[in-house]
Formats: C-alpha cells, structure tokens, sequence
C-alpha cells in the first residue's frame, strides 16, 4: 500500500487510486471478520473521506492511516 500511495502522490492518478480504496476495503473486511473493531473503524471513516476523491495531497494523512 506504501508503494501505491507514493506513486500517487508522484502523479500516478490512474491505478493507484482504485489499488488504494480497493485495500482499504479489503482491510476493512478482514480487520471486521478478525474482530479487530479500532482497525475496522479506521479503514471505514477513511472509505469515508475516500468517497469525497483522492487527491496527492492526502498522501500524508494515508500513510499515517497505514501506519
């Protein structure tokens, strides 16, 4: 996720915005079925902020999500 969101934010706009929600999703799924609940609503309220667009300059904040 850290190469994809790096790309982005260098200028990749056309596959790494997709990659990205697509593994927030992914995780969002997985961290629920494992019951790790604080992970879930991470991934969630960033599914959120996803849905208003992706924008290089969030590569800051997605890191730190990653993190």
């Amino acid at each position: 996720m850290e190469n994809l969101i790096l790309n982005f934010e260098k200028g990749d706009t056309n596959q790494a915005p997709n990659e990205i929600k697509r593994l927030i999703h992914t995780l969002k799924c997985e961290s629920g079925f494992l019951a790790l609940t604080e992970v879930e609503k991470i991934c969630h309220r960033t599914e959120d902020l996803l849905l208003e667009g992706l924008f290089p300059s969030f590569a800051g904040t997605l890191l730190r999500i990653k993190d």
